[in-house]
This record gives structure tokens, sequence and C-alpha cells, in this order.
């Protein structure tokens, strides 16, 4: 076969494939925000988490459970799943016996860890728990996903996650480090505060190591399972843990019937809590755990913004420095993400280019013989 008829045989082929990649690439700007989009969606995620606590905590003044109002969010996520993964066709089970676990044990110590906190929040003030929660959480997720993920943890995401946590305290104001508000607690017994410290600060790090773990085995799992999976096995044992858990804490007959603000109120929570859900586990595909974990320490500043405008609580100096730094320390990530995505899509655009040149100068060398044969 002749030089000519070898760049007859191939060179339609190539200019077809090189033709419909041209026309799918995206734009630079879309392949930037692309690449950050992980960073968007853990920040999204604090902002709807911190939305549906603060719901929670309406209804409950209300009078509904905390684990009921869990059991209903669960039920819903898990049938919104279900559709989910009945419109696109997927196989939820012939995933391996591996991977099943891992999705259960992740959906399982997520509800440990919501359990956890819930408690914690009974044992210690709200700021307290708060500080210890998201102080170690982000510090634990890192570590963990440097030993079992080799997910790198550069000097400059150390820094700025110190910074966050110092911002986080600010808000919080735990009492160990700022000093005792009256009210605080509530036993006034000195005895009896000690050991509510004791137990509460034992399920704030419990709630800390319980969410680390959720974000690991979540980063741990292949881009293939698609976040429907994930919420399927997520809200499966979520369900069942929430509903064995409403009946055995409570003493009494569990009340279903409600008013119609309250059920507005449970709908909306269960509807932000999805929302919230789809984009955290998202997040988790698209970016570091340590990175993901860190921002959504973002969930504080919106509380405040929240205690600040529902509630009604006036905000201090150092709880408005503390939401600075918590935002300020959010966009040096966005910022660090940006540009080191950007250099990467650079060089991968370099890349195709010279492999363009390479295969024009090879088909231009055929033509060239070609002719000089015939």
């Amino acid at each position: 076969m002749s030089a000519n008829e070898v760049k007859n045989a191939e060179l339609p082929l190539f200019q077809k494939e090189e033709t419909k990649d041209e026309e799918n690439s995206p734009s630079p700007c879309c392949l930037k925000f692309k690449a950050v989009s992980g960073i968007v969606l853990a920040l999204g995620t604090g902002v709807l988490f911190a939305t549906a606590t603060t719901l929670v905590t309406t209804a409950e003044v209300h009078g509904i459970p905390a684990f009921q109002i869990l059991f209903i969010a669960y039920i819903s996520l898990l049938l919104f799943s279900l559709f989910m993964c009945l419109l696109k066709r997927e196989n939820i089970f012939t995933i391996g016996g591996k991977n099943i676990a891992i999705l259960f044990s992740m959906g399982f110590f997520r509800w440990l860890a919501i359990t956890f906190q819930y408690y914690a929040f009974k044992f210690l003030p709200v700021g307290d728990a708060t500080a210890v929660l998201r102080g170690i959480a982000p510090v634990l997720t890192a570590l963990a996903a440097l030993v079992f993920l080799n997910e790198p943890w550069s000097w400059a995401e150390i820094f700025i996650t110190v910074v966050n946590i110092g911002g986080v305290v600010l808000v919080a104001g735990p009492v160990f480090i700022f000093g005792e508000e009256e009210g605080s607690y509530l036993l006034e017994d000195v005895d009896d505060i000690v050991i509510y410290e004791g137990i509460g600060f034992a399920l704030s790090v419990g709630c800390a190591i319980s969410f680390s773990c959720s974000y690991v085995l979540a980063r741990s799992l292949q881009d293939n399972f698609s976040v429907s999976c994930r919420l399927i096995y997520d809200s499966t044992i979520g369900t069942i843990l929430s509903f064995v858990l409403l009946y055995v804490s409570q003493k009494g007959d569990v009340t279903w019937s409600m008013t119609s603000e309250m059920a507005i109120s449970l709908v909306a929570y269960s509807l932000i809590e999805n929302i919230a859900l789809y984009a955290f586990y998202k997040s988790f595909k698209l970016e570091a755990a340590a990175t993901v974990s860190m921002l959504l320490n973002i969930e504080v500043f919106t509380s405040y913004i929240y205690q600040a405008s529902v509630f009604d609580m006036e905000p201090t100096p150092l709880e408005i420095t503390g939401a600075v730094i918590i935002v300020f320390s959010s966009a040096v990530v966005f910022a660090i993400k940006w540009k080191r995505h950007s250099e990467e899509n650079e060089k991968e655009t370099l890349l195709r280019q010279f492999k363009q040149n390479h295969n024009d100068t090879r088909f231009g060398s055929l033509d060239t013989t070609g002719e000089t044969e015939n």
C-alpha cells in the first residue's frame, strides 16, 4: 500500500475524531469552573446543612423529636434516590460485596455522627460542641485521606485549615476558652457540670471521628458510583436506625399527627436536606476529602447568620471576626484551587495542541512521500 493510500485510509477517521473533539471541547472558562465545581458544591452543602439545622431547631421547639425528624428526612431521601435510580436505570446490586460494605459503612458513620451531635448539644453548650467538632473533623479527615487515599495535604492547605478552625472557634465561643456564661449548663452543681463536660466532649470527639470516617469512605469510592447509588445505601441504613432509635428513645407513644405549619417545616427540611446530601456526595467525587471537610465549616458562618436574623441574637465582635475569617479562608482555598486547575487545564491544552501538530506533520510527510512515489 502506497503512502497516499495509507493517508486516505487513516485521514477521514482522524479528521472526524478531531472535528468531534473540537466541537465538543468546552471553553477554557467552562473548564476552570468545572474544575472548581467540587468547591462550589462543598460550600453550597454547608449553607444548606445550616438551613436544614435551623428548620430542625424550629421544629423541635414545637415538640417534634429529633429522631422523628431524621426518620422523615431519611425516608424521603430513600424515595428520592430510588426514583433517580429507576429513572436512570441504574443497577445498585451488582457492584460487589466490598463496595456495598463501604456504602453501608459510609451511611452508618454519617448517621452515627448526627446522633452524637444531637446528644452532644444536650450535654454541652452549642458553641463548645461545634468548636470541637469543626475543629477536629478537618484535621482527622486530612490525615486519614493522606494515609488511606494518598491525597496530599500541602503546607498552604494546612495553614488555611488552621486559620479556618480559628474562625470557627471565635464564632462558636466555647466556654473552655472564653469562660462560662450564665445559663450555659442545665445543672448548677459543680460535680454534675464536670460529668456533663466529660460526656459532652466525648460525644463531640466521637461525632468528629464519625464524620471523618464517612468523608474518607465517600471519597474512596470509585467515580463510576453515581450519587443516587450512594444516597440509596446512606438513606437505607439511616431510615432503619432512625426508626429504631426513635421508639427506643421515646418513653411514651410517638405522635405522628401535626399541624400544617409543622408539616410544611418538615417538608422544607426534607427537601433542603436531600439537595444538600446530593451536593455533599457529588463534591466528594470532584474534590479531595480534606478540602471538602474544611469548606463545610461554612455551615458555622451560615448558622451564625441565621442566629442573628431568625432568632434575633445580637452578634458579638468575636463572632463577627470569626465569621469573616471563615469566609476569607474559604475564598483563599477557592483561589488556590482555581489557579491550580487553571495550570492543569493549560498543560492539557498544550499537550492536545502538540499531538494535533504532530499528527498534521505526520500526514504532511506521508503526502510528500506519496507524491514522490507517483
